[in-house]
């Protein structure tokens, strides 16, 4: 089975981070190599408590990832 997967490098934390669009899966690591190996073992565990349940992809209408920057003006409350 094929997943599309989201993989993001944070040059401050020099760290990566995995998604997978339409699935309940993230993960962080040091490197990509890691990062991937995390995400397949995440998306293993999720197809096993799982089975037939959302997880299933569709490679006819694959999910779609859109990257946006937004403008955020003043002072944001913490």
């Amino acid at each position: 089975m094929k997943f599309q997967v989201l993989i993001e490098f944070d040059p401050d934390t020099r760290s990566y981070s995995a998604t997978v669009p339409g699935h309940p899966v993230f993960v962080s690591a040091r490197s990509e190599r890691d990062v991937l190996k995390l995400v397949k073992e995440s998306l293993q565990l999720y197809l096993e408590d799982n089975p037939g349940g959302r997880a299933v992809p569709h490679p006819e209408h694959p999910a779609k990832a859109k990257v946006v920057t937004v403008d955020v003006h003043g002072e944001i409350a913490r």
